[in-house]
């Protein structure tokens, strides 16, 4: 019924289902007990058929597939939000918002007839479809029971091969040698002369693509993008610290403030010569 609701086409839910139940026999005994269920959900939900657009003109057929399937695992499979999110493949805040989305579009009234419809669907299941279930399931299980086919015994080698062995050795050290001298006959390339140099080849350094909102937003360093002009000041911080802190350990030559100071010096620079003299 998951698989007929998703879908809307039984052509294309009994394949899904078949498919689901023989690869669910291959691979429960391998499961715990209590990972079955989850398993088995996980199994149905990769059915491609499953992916294809709602048939019908009901609200339920008109959802995406993404959407549609979060409602079923609660509806019809009855699983919780971990888990649910875990069968679809997404993170739990990842399905209740695609959860979210259905309800925004359907009343609580359209929850409690699906819900109604549905379970209705699974209690009046025709016996046909009923047998057909069980015949799948009892497929399943005998392809898995079935004896895996012995492999073919690989007969040894003869003598011959051997032989062949040793000439394909004996050949491709012929190779290697005449390959050891050949560099030395034939160089690999032109040679430069002492003190000759060569430019580099120009390396093309491919433009960076313009980032939008989104990507900004996003973006790891969101804050240093969103910001530029901090990077500036991050880069100076040293030096914008110290001089906010007085420029310590800088001695400054006290200049002359007045003129009267810069008189009086050059007054007494003759006395001084004069005393000096003879």
């Amino acid at each position: 019924m998951f698989a007929l609701a998703q879908c809307g086409d039984p052509a294309l839910a009994e394949p899904a289902l078949a498919a689901t139940l023989r690869a669910f026999a291959d691979e429960a005994p391998r499961e715990p007990l209590a990972q079955w269920p989850f398993r088995f959900w996980t199994l149905l939900m990769r059915q491609p058929q499953l992916l294809e657009a709602g048939q019908g003109g009901d609200l339920l057929a008109q959802l995406t597939p993404g959407p549609r399937a979060a409602l079923l695992l609660r509806l019809v499979a009855g699983l919780d939000f971990a888990h649910a999110a875990q069968v679809l493949g997404v993170r739990e805040p990842a399905y209740r918002h695609a959860l979210s989305r259905v309800l925004e579009q359907a009343s609580p009234a359209d929850l409690r007839q699906w819900r109604e419809t549905l379970q209705a669907r699974v209690r009046d299941l025709p016996d046909e479809r009923i047998a057909a279930l069980a015949q799948w399931r009892a497929q399943a299980l005998s392809a898995r029971d079935e004896p895996s086919p012995r492999p073919t015994p690989v007969a040894p080698p003869t003598a011959p091969v051997r032989g062949r062995r040793t000439g394909l050795a004996v050949f491709a050290l012929v190779v290697l040698a005449l390959a050891f001298v050949a560099t030395y006959l034939w160089p690999l390339g032109p040679r430069l002369a002492p003190g000759q140099s060569e430019a580099l080849p120009t390396e093309v350094v491919p433009v960076s693509p313009a980032l939008d909102d989104a990507t900004v937003v996003t973006h790891p360093d969101y804050l240093q993008i969103a910001r530029p002009q901090d990077e500036t000041i991050a880069r100076d911080l040293g030096l914008l610290s110290w001089i906010g802190a007085g420029s310590p350990g800088v001695v400054d030559e006290a200049p002359l403030s007045t003129l009267e100071e810069a008189q009086e010096l050059e007054s007494s620079a003759p006395d001084a010569d004069a005393e000096g003299g003879p």
